[in-house]
């Protein structure tokens, strides 16, 4: 027989390697298979948890730029539009009444946009809960020297803000288009397709970590 570990040649029932000095026996080797799937999972789930960590950052950064397009039809051979965020929500007076032919109430429309930014902060914040208690996280394996390990409320509180905001970005949109009724109409931006996107992305991750 040979050594399993150096390739050295051994007597038969040698349960030591002369050569390398290691184990031989099955148990040994079973134990070691066990540990070395056990790291590799641990990879897989520390990889995943990394991306996720980016993805929410990505999330809140994309939430500071212009999320919305304010499209404003005069007529049939023209229209105006122009490209607003979340902070713009919180004084959007000016950029309605720069649309000075839009016959609609702009108190009403004013104050349906600020509600709609005081949301979207809400579920940011969810966000900035969610980084806070990762880097916590890390923090204290990195104090015990554990490994990163992937809790039950890391996979269900990392979907769960994404819904809340893709339920806000989408009811804002229908409730300001309604608002204006036939006159104009609230759309996404790049900014926002690629929020959702990267919503689809953490979905994808939940499922590969929730078979795992």
């Amino acid at each position: 027989m040979y050594c399993k570990y150096c390739g050295k040649p051994l007597s038969d029932g040698a349960r030591f390697c002369g050569f390398c000095g290691k184990d031989q026996s099955e148990r040994c080797i079973n134990n070691m298979l066990r540990v070395v799937s056990y790291s590799t999972n641990i990879s897989k789930q520390f990889i995943c948890a990394i991306s996720s960590f980016i993805i929410n950052c990505a999330i809140i950064l994309l939430c500071l730029t212009d999320l919305f397009n304010l499209k404003v039809n005069i007529g049939d051979l023209y229209s105006d539009s122009t490209h607003f965020g979340v902070l713009d929500l919180f004084e959007n007076t000016d950029m309605l009444n720069a649309f000075s032919y839009i016959s609609t109430d702009v108190q009403q429309v004013s104050e349906l946009l600020f509600l709609w930014g005081l949301a979207i902060c809400v579920v940011a914040l969810m966000y900035v809960i969610y980084i806070l208690d990762f880097a916590y996280s890390c923090w204290e394996n990195a104090k015990s020297s554990t490994s990163f390990l992937i809790c039950k409320s890391y996979k269900t509180f990392s979907w769960i803000p994404f819904c809340f905001l893709f339920a806000v970005l989408i009811i804002g949109m229908w409730i300001s288009s309604s608002s204006l009724k036939s006159i104009g109409s609230v759309t996404p931006t790049v900014s926002s397709i690629i929020i959702y996107i990267l919503g689809a992305i953490q979905f994808v991750i939940n499922r590969f970590l929730h078979l795992k």
